[in-house]
């Protein structure tokens, strides 16, 4: 379904690499702590903080040797990424030290701990994806490849462990032991969304799915008109506000209605090349490849 009449916004607009970053995060150690990674593919690993709300950064350059793709902090003291070519970087000091696990030479894309296990996945060329269990040390505990890429994991309220990716969705009811494909198809899934009322999957192109007892109903389909081709790189839900919205390349920002998308525009008509976001109070904040932080305030 087509969008409705775009919405205007006002961006904020901070420059903190001469690298794209890759993700950001809210570390929720207090209400002003930021963390975001990225880096150059092939020569750099880069992370960054900031401890008041994304007026200023810290950058931390040259702590892999290839870029950084996920960050997740999980309390005030550790701290796990992961990038290309296997690396899994580990810090139990918020980022005074770090200590690399090297995995597969393959990119690895999410990390979520679940159960006090992390799982870690990735792949490339579309047709090749890994899935990592480890302990909290990053010592591998299982290891399984899939002929899809794969882009993300989340825990849902049914308990089940669920991971998505080129199209597929996969799901676990024995905490990762086994996994079996859903009923999901039609895009390269690249995040789920949990919102306060149901679970959500985004796909590159646009399409949306909803997670029901029935399984996966679509929501919004894919956008793949070749003059208006979307490619979605992130998506994230604001429950306080009740607000979620997507980013993506050339300037592709979304608020996510019920069965369409709104397109919002920057005021100033600048296109950025958006790679993550993340909620953070009453706003949201986005990475870019031009290597800025945008913030996007209450609208």
């Amino acid at each position: 379904m087509a969008c409705i009449k775009p919405r205007k916004v006002f961006l904020e607009i901070t420059p903190v690499s001469d690298a794209p970053i890759h993700a950001i995060k809210s570390a929720g150690i207090s209400g002003d702590t930021l963390i975001a990674c990225g880096g150059f593919r092939y020569n750099r690993g880069d992370i960054f903080y900031s401890y008041d709300g994304g007026i200023s950064w810290f950058a931390q350059k040259g702590i892999a040797e290839k870029a950084i793709y996920d960050i997740v902090p999980f309390n005030d003291t550790l701290i796990y990424a992961v990038g290309y070519d296997g690396k899994l970087l580990i810090s139990e000091t918020f980022g005074s030290s770090w200590h690399l696990r090297q995995l597969d030479y393959i990119p690895l894309r999410r990390i979520k701990r679940i159960n006090d296990k992390l799982f870690i996945c990735g792949g490339d060329g579309f047709r090749r994806g890994i899935l990592y269990q480890c302990n909290l040390n990053g010592d591998i505990l299982q290891r399984d490849t899939f002929e899809n890429e794969l882009s993300d994991i989340v825990l849902a309220s049914d308990h089940t462990i669920k991971v998505c990716g080129f199209g597929i969705v996969l799901s676990s009811n024995d905490k990762g032991k086994t996994w079996t494909p859903e009923d999901a198809s039609g895009d390269f899934f690249i995040n789920f969304v949990e919102t306060n009322d149901a679970l959500f999957l985004v796909g590159r192109s646009g399409m949306i799915l909803m997670y029901t007892k029935n399984g996966w109903d679509k929501m919004i389909p894919a956008k793949t008109s070749i003059n208006n081709k979307r490619f979605l790189t992130g998506s994230t839900y604001s429950p306080q506000r009740d607000i979620w919205v997507c980013c993506g390349k050339q300037g592709d920002l979304f608020d996510v209605q019920s069965n369409r998308l709104l397109r919002l525009n920057n005021e100033d008509k600048t296109i950025w090349n958006y790679n993550g976001c993340c909620s953070k109070d009453d706003y949201f904040m986005f990475c870019t490849d031009e290597g800025f932080v945008v913030k996007l305030p209450a609208y």
